[in-house]
């Protein structure tokens, strides 16, 4: 097959305000070059300009995709996918689901909104990438993929606890559970109530008085691996999620995973030891499973280990993006 070309038009990647936002895509887009794809960027920023960019874009779309010979369009996330559908017709687009299905779409009302624009959108899409699992209709269709996003092992690597809580200005004596929300502590669905209740029962009822909230948010690229070995625990306990990086980075950290059983939490760390995946959201059932995890005495290359055994690596799930970008353009 000749040099592919790909247009990657997407509403996440980092800026100067969020420089850790969208990061997994630019590793992604970056390691396809590796096997000689050419990609261009084309970045929707809505999260700082808001909604009206994804209409303020469609012209420029439109004038890229005129001036380059794009074999094939890969838009991540649906509203970017809605955008290229209003720019142009008739082109390779291979769409991927970054949340869970349509519920991507924030809006008041927003699973009838969602539904519909979702369906719409995978009619129009020629590949379809979901990150939790294919849905049930679409099973069937050979140009629907199961692919969660890879983790760059090289970036994420397991170093001593001390280390890792002295560049964070945290106290060496206490054990912090992480809880990951990427811009806002407080947003909706990432559930930081359910999160701070099992922190108080784990403090009052289980006497752990040297347990202590640690927040990832707004953070930097290079300072997440500390987040995650400062961490006895990574507490997950979102209302949905498609494929959470933050499971992923942690256990290539080498650290343990408590994660409520959304998306495709439970094909990432079921029945790997030290960490739980928890149906519902008690907090009871979350504090037992993070005492647990503590009490554990589990090594972190045996975690980290995990990453290469069910191929959650960023080399792995490279190979497997090109070889779906094969398909689409071939089929």
């Amino acid at each position: 097959m000749s040099r592919l070309r790909v247009l990657h038009v997407t509403n996440a990647y980092p800026t100067t305000k969020y420089p850790a936002y969208g990061s997994f895509i630019r590793s992604q887009i970056s390691g396809l070059s590796s096997f000689g794809v050419e990609s261009d960027v084309l970045f929707i920023n809505a999260k700082e300009l808001g909604k009206k960019e994804y209409l303020k874009s469609i012209l420029r779309i439109r004038k890229q995709i005129s001036e380059n010979n794009y074999k094939l369009i890969h838009c991540h996330h649906l509203y970017t996918a809605m955008a290229v559908l209003l720019a142009c017709k008739n082109k390779a687009l291979l769409t991927s689901f970054l949340s869970d299905g349509y519920k991507e779409i924030m809006l008041p009302g927003s699973d009838l909104y969602g539904k519909y624009l979702f369906s719409w959108v995978i009619k129009r899409s020629k590949g379809k990438i979901f990150k939790s699992s294919i849905p049930t209709e679409l099973k069937e269709d050979k140009l629907s993929f199961y692919l969660p996003n890879g983790v760059d092992v090289d970036h994420f690597m397991p170093f001593k606890k001390k280390l890792a809580k002295d560049y964070l200005g945290l106290n060496r004596g206490k054990k912090y559970i992480l809880f990951v929300s990427a811009n806002d502590l407080h947003r909706k669905e990432k559930r930081y109530d359910i999160y701070r209740e099992t922190i108080r029962i784990l403090k009052e009822t289980y006497h752990l008085e040297d347990i202590e909230e640690l927040h990832m948010v707004r953070a930097n690229y290079e300072d997440l691996p500390y987040y995650y070995n400062a961490a006895e625990v990574h507490l997950l306990v979102s209302d949905f999620e498609g494929s959470p990086n933050s499971v992923k980075e942690c256990l290539s950290c080498g650290t343990k995973v408590v994660a409520r059983d959304v998306g495709n939490v439970r094909a990432m760390i079921g029945g790997v030891s030290g960490c739980e995946v928890i149906s519902g959201d008690d907090p009871d059932s979350f504090s037992i499973a993070v005492k647990k995890a503590i009490d554990s005495n589990v090594d972190q290359h045996y975690l980290r280990e995990a990453i290469f055994d069910r191929r959650l690596d960023l080399n792995s799930k490279t190979i497997e993006l090109f070889n779906i970008y094969n398909n689409i353009v071939s089929s």
